[in-house]
């Protein structure tokens, strides 16, 4: 999903209806999947399962080995991610810069965020915590 703004699908659900776990959605800034240079997409840490509840089994350096492919269906084709961080952190990190106006704006971003040199284009999952700061998020990010 994608909206206007970052606020609709918090509590509303892939078909429209009002839900308090929502929806997955991508950052309404990111306007093309596969020529955005960073995706970044939202889902609530939902307590009974479901949506990016599962995200902090990545923070286990054995399972992320295991587990290390972000696949995005995109229509009928699939498109891979591979993991290269899982961390805690919060809603200041650096994770969530969308600002590539000049020509190695990207280039900077993948090298703060230490993607690999190869990387073309990132996607970020990021989602909340049971941490008390609700500023608090789990992000996961992979390359392609």
């Amino acid at each position: 999903m994608r909206g206007e703004d970052n606020v609709r699908y918090l509590t509303t659900s892939f078909t429209g209806e009002r839900n308090p776990n929502g929806a997955l959605f991508m950052d309404f800034r990111n306007i093309n999947i596969k020529t955005t240079p960073h995706l970044i997409i939202y889902g609530h840490n939902a307590p009974q399962g479901g949506l990016f509840s599962e995200l902090h089994r990545l923070l286990d350096s054995s399972f992320l080995a295991e587990n290390d492919i972000i696949a995005l269906q995109v229509g009928d084709e699939i498109l891979e991610f591979t993991i290269f961080d899982a961390r805690l952190t919060d809603i200041t990190d650096y994770a969530y810069h969308l600002d590539f106006s000049y020509a190695r704006a990207f280039q900077r971003f993948a090298d703060r965020i230490d993607a690999p040199l190869r990387a073309l284009q990132i996607i970020t999952l990021s989602t909340c915590t049971n941490c008390p700061n609700d500023d608090a998020r789990l992000v996961v990010q992979g390359y392609r």
